[in-house]
């Protein structure tokens, strides 16, 4: 059963969206006018600059020109006093390496002298003074001590000799020292490099100054262009949050409209589940009354009409044939002996039905007929045709029994003597009848119950997937529907009826829309 929603949305009014987002729009139009026209400023501002700088005299371009030489050739010069200047500088750093290494190899030598004396007069005058000493107090000394003295005497010497080796060494260190004076004073005396500097700086300030006077002109294009550029950026501003705002109404319609989708959609699912269900059950109801009635018709005995023709052949043609009598309705179960089995149908749906044909030829009023009555006759008294044809000398057959045997295929007797071969072949098709219509009975009993049976679980199989049919399911189906209608109806000239009947339709959806029922009502079922 279709459950109601508490609270029922209605449509989302889109002219009261159109309303609200109208002056909006309109303001924004007029801001991309005014952009429109800011841009179109600025390109004008763009031009003109680039004018102003093309439009330069040709006398201030002459004198750029020539101080740009002028500042070339200072440049070079300015070169040049470097280049001097570097290899000054590296003729004294190699000079100072020089002395350096000149002073460590005398050091090295000065190491080995243990007195500290560091020139040659100094030793001289010590040379001297053991001199002295070793003449005057000649007696006076021990033997030791005038040892002494010659030892120490010796080694002064020897030092002596050391501290002179150094003295070129020496020498050329003071001469080196001389040159890295003498080429400090000339690195000293290079302050043209810094006077060329200054000369070059003042020739370019001079170029600016010629350039600035154009450059006014080009910055008061670009102020104004700045101008422009700061009012286009604020118009920006505020025609985002217009956009924002219409964006926000826009966003509330979207959202109320899928809710009120939504619940048309459920609505929709609801009621094609109830009405699916309630076609189901009734389709059901009606397919298996038919099953129903095929399964009663299917218990009536098998191949009664071929065995009834026989037997009424065999009691019109043997004197000791007796009818079997058996229950018009049988049920029919395992019998390992095959043999003809009485049983009852043990559904309570089914209902008893006669023989065909004894209801047509054995309850028919009675007649004037002479063959008729003939007929009626022999079945009253079997035995009673079969002695009048014995008494008659002559043999005859009556042309309704002819016909049937003709009919069943029988040898048909031009003699009293085939009718024995007649009868037995009457009784052995008796007897296959007889068997087989137990067989066949069973198998259409089996065939009608296995129908009733493969129905009920086909309906309880829909009746399922109905039931267990998801609303996401459902919007799938019918959007695949409606895109194959769709297709179709473009593949499709138009016609008349068409027309009126599309016009039939909406004239529907509005009075439905009027009524407050959905717009878009989904169909109920693709046969509709």
């Amino acid at each position: 059963m279709m459950s109601e929603p508490t609270h029922r949305v209605g449509r989302p009014d889109s002219d009261e969206r159109d309303l609200k987002i109208s002056p909006l729009q309109k303001q924004m139009d007029d801001i991309t006018k005014q952009l429109k026209d800011i841009e179109e400023a600025i390109a004008v501002k763009d031009s003109e600059a680039k004018a102003t700088r093309n439009n330069r005299s040709k006398v201030d371009n002459s004198q750029i020109t020539k101080l740009q030489q002028q500042v070339k050739k200072l440049v070079n010069k300015q070169t040049s006093l470097s280049q001097e200047k570097d290899n000054l500088q590296a003729q004294i750093r190699s000079i100072e390496v020089e002395v350096k290494r000149k002073t460590a190899e005398i050091d090295e030598k000065l190491a080995t002298i243990k007195f500290n004396f560091k020139t040659l007069e100094e030793f001289d005058e010590e040379l001297k003074k053991i001199d002295q000493e070793f003449n005057a107090k000649k007696i006076e000394r021990t033997l030791v001590e005038e040892r002494e003295l010659s030892l120490k005497r010796t080694r002064l010497i020897a030092a002596k000799k050391i501290l002179a080796s150094t003295k070129p060494k020496q020498d050329e260190i003071s001469n080196d020292k001389m040159k890295i004076s003498e080429l400090k004073k000339k690195l000293a005396n290079s302050s043209e490099v810094r006077a060329v500097q200054n000369e070059i700086d003042s020739t370019l300030d001079k170029i600016n100054d010629i350039k600035n006077v154009n450059q006014e002109k080009v910055s008061n294009f670009s102020n104004d262009k700045q101008a422009l550029i700061t009012k286009r950026n604020l118009l920006y501003i505020k025609r985002d949050e217009l956009y924002q705002k219409i964006s926000e109404i826009r966003s509330t319609f979207d959202k109320e409209y899928r809710k009120y989708e939504k619940q048309n959609q459920q609505e929709s699912y609801e009621r094609f589940k109830a009405v699916s269900l309630r076609k189901l059950a009734n389709e059901r109801e009606e397919i298996l009354k038919k099953l129903e009635n095929a399964l009663t018709e299917a218990s009536v005995p098998a191949l009664i009409d071929e065995i009834n023709n026989v037997q009424t052949c065999l009691l019109a043609m043997d004197p000791d044939y007796v009818r079997p009598v058996k229950n018009k309705l049988v049920t029919y179960g395992k019998d390992n002996s095959g043999e003809h089995q009485s049983m009852t149908v043990v559904n309570e749906d089914l209902v008893a039905v006669g023989s065909v044909y004894q209801d047509e030829h054995f309850s028919t009023p009675p007649s004037k007929n002479k063959k008729l009555l003939k007929l009626q006759k022999r079945n009253e008294d079997p035995n009673a045709d079969s002695k009048e044809k014995i008494e008659n000398s002559k043999f005859t057959l009556e042309p309704t029994l002819i016909t049937t045997l003709a009919e069943l295929g029988i040898t048909i007797p031009i003699s009293s003597s085939e009718v024995a071969n007649t009868i037995a072949e009457l009784h052995e098709r008796e007897e296959d009848l007889m068997k087989r219509e137990v067989t066949v009975t069973q198998q259409s009993i089996k065939k009608a119950t296995d129908d009733i049976e493969k129905a009920i679980q086909n309906f309880d199989k829909r009746k399922i997937d109905l039931e267990n049919l998801s609303l996401q399911d459902f919007i799938n189906r019918e959007k695949r529907r409606n895109d194959t209608d769709s297709n179709r109806s473009s593949d499709r000239p138009p016609n008349r009826n068409s027309n009126r009947n599309s016009n039939r339709r909406s004239n529907r959806a509005q009075n439905r829309s009027s009524n407050g029922n959905t717009k878009n009502t989904i169909p109920l079922d693709s046969s509709n």
